[in-house]
């Protein structure tokens, strides 16, 4: 019975929809606009799928109003997630409507922007799913409807198609970035910009400098199959305000239009980062991201940094300037010490801690590039460690784990690789000049 019941529970835990069917279909308001959403799909086997409904996890804001359902909706513990009761294995269709966040609020940008002439959404603020399994492959279905011809349409997946096909797991639903309106469009073969207002007037340099980044990190990799990488660039009211997203094939820019005309460079490197995310984080995926912030985040700083500077976006002095100003923020920082295990309990709620792990990995990657150069003769190099790790990933299809970066780096260095993850990741020894 006990056994029964577990099973019973796993089926209610992990709903398993092989296929999410969504239709999006815009309502023009007097001033603004919200997005009517249906969504179909098979409840499981139980007669019991939970809903999870897009939310910021806070009670602040929720930006789904008006969720309806063929069969009954009921609520449980927390407020985003909703439980529905149905005949085992029937087709389900639920509809609900997307709101704008409201200006001004806290990381409001972060929200749906909705207005009569454009909107702007990013995929965790937009879809609601059953209970899924973080790695399950699922088939996705976007129909989007009575949208005005005249329109951009744009999301990490393509430009122009009003109905798309795909195969994706729910963080890669989830983690990008949907776009309509009056946009102007620019393309190249590896990249496609989006931009509205006078962000236009930008677009033929920024077009350049990014198409060098991802000319140079899919040249790194020897990687050429990924889809034109999506960047979006939306003009902000508030004076100051910058904000960049990396995301699954994409990139969501929302900026100071005045700012951002006069220094494009932050979001140059910001870009440079993010895309060196699409392998490091996306194909090279961790095992246990919160205790491995030191390798996806601080090598991905490292040749953030190494790989602007080969695509030749930054002087030799602003290079060596960025080390030095990121050893400098880690020798100065109050938390320099902390173990690994400290970082991964405490990182959400203290940002010295959460910025730890990026100082601590990219120094460690910059003394393990120069050790490997000194011991081969600059025959190889990190880049050597880097390239091993995505065929491990890929040969293997599993998350990769520390004692696997130790097992790579170690061809060349030996037992030094373990030893320096030991005593300056885990343990939170100083790294030496």
């Amino acid at each position: 019975m006990a056994r029964l019941l577990f099973l019973f529970l796993m089926l209610v835990s992990l709903g398993k929809a092989e296929e999410l069917h969504y239709l999006v279909r815009p309502i023009f308001l007097d001033e603004r606009l919200k997005l009517e959403v249906t969504l179909q799909f098979n409840g499981n086997a139980s007669g019991l799928t939970e809903i999870m409904l897009p939310s910021d996890g806070e009670e602040a804001y929720r930006p789904v109003t008006g969720l309806q359902c063929c069969f009954a909706i009921e609520n449980t513990e927390e407020t985003a997630i909703k439980r529905i009761s149905h005949p085992p294995n029937e087709k389900i269709e639920l509809t609900y409507h997307v709101v704008a966040g409201i200006r001004g609020k806290k990381e409001w940008h972060h929200y749906p922007i909705l207005e009569k002439q454009y909107f702007h959404c990013f995929g965790d603020y937009l879809w609601a799913h059953p209970r899924l399994d973080m790695e399950q492959k699922i088939h996705v279905i976007f129909d989007w409807e009575n949208f005005p011809n005249d329109w951009v349409l744009a999301n990490s997946f393509g430009i122009q198609s009003r109905h798309q096909d795909l195969q994706l797991s729910l963080p890669q639903l989830k983690s990008t970035v949907y776009i309509g309106g009056d946009f102007e469009i620019v393309k190249r073969q590896n990249i496609v910009i989006a931009a509205r207002g006078k962000l236009r007037s930008t677009l033929p340099g920024l077009l350049d400098k990014c198409e060098k980044i991802i000319s140079t990190q899919r040249q790194f990799w020897q990687d050429f199959e990924d889809p034109p990488y999506l960047i979006t660039l939306l003009p902000l009211e508030q004076r100051g305000d910058n904000i960049g997203r990396g995301l699954f094939q994409s990139f969501g820019l929302l900026v100071d239009e005045q700012r951002f005309d006069q220094d494009q460079n932050w979001a140059i490197q910001m870009l440079s980062h993010e895309y060196f995310h699409n392998w490091n984080g996306w194909k090279i995926s961790p095992q246990k991201p919160d205790e491995f912030h030191w390798f996806s985040e601080g090598f991905t700083d490292y040749y953030a940094i190494v790989l602007s500077h080969r695509a030749g976006l930054i002087t030799d002095e602003k290079y060596a300037d960025s080390f030095h100003q990121i050893r400098l923020s880690y020798n100065t920082s109050p938390v320099r010490n902390a173990t690994n295990e400290q970082i991964a309990q405490s990182h959400s709620k203290n940002y010295d801690l959460w910025k730890l792990p990026y100082l601590r990995g990219a120094l460690l990657a910059a003394r393990w590039n120069e050790q490997i150069r000194k011991q081969t003769g600059n025959v190889h190099s990190l880049d050597d460690v880097m390239h091993g790790l995505l065929k491990l990933s890929q040969k293997q299809n599993r998350p990769i784990t520390p004692e696997d970066v130790i097992e790579q780096a170690a061809i060349f260095l030996d037992s030094n690789a373990q030893n320096d993850v030991h005593k300056f990741i885990f343990q939170g020894e100083t790294i030496p000049p």
